[in-house]
C-alpha cells in the first residue's frame, strides 16, 4: 500500500469493493473518491462524458436533489438543457 499520502486519505477497497482488504484490492483514497466508489452512486453518461449525479450537479451549478427530480420528470437531456440556460 505504501505510506499514507496525507491525513485526508484512508484505505478504500478498489476496484472490487466486495473483496477483502488486501494490497491488490485497496488504494489510498479521499472521502470524495470513496463516495464515488459506492454501489449507490448514480452514474450518467451524456455527450460522451461519464459523471456521477453529484458531479453533474456541480458542473451545472445546481442542487443535487433538484437535478434528480428534473431527470425523473423530464429525462437527463431536458434537465441538462434547463440548467445550462440558467
Amino acid at each position: 500500500m505504501g505510506k499514507r499520502p496525507s491525513g485526508k486519505h484512508s484505505i478504500d477497497r478498489f476496484p472490487n469493493n466486495n473483496g477483502d482488504y488486501e494490497p491488490d484490492n485497496c488504494r489510498w483514497a479521499t472521502s470524495t473518491d470513496q463516495c464515488l466508489n459506492r454501489r449507490s452512486t448514480r452514474w450518467i453518461e451524456f455527450n460522451g462524458e461519464l459523471k456521477s449525479l453529484s458531479q453533474w450537479a456541480i458542473a451545472l451549478s445546481c442542487n443535487h436533489s433538484n437535478l434528480s427530480f428534473m431527470i425523473k420528470k423530464h429525462g437527463f437531456e431536458k434537465a441538462y438543457n434547463h440548467y445550462l440556460k440558467k
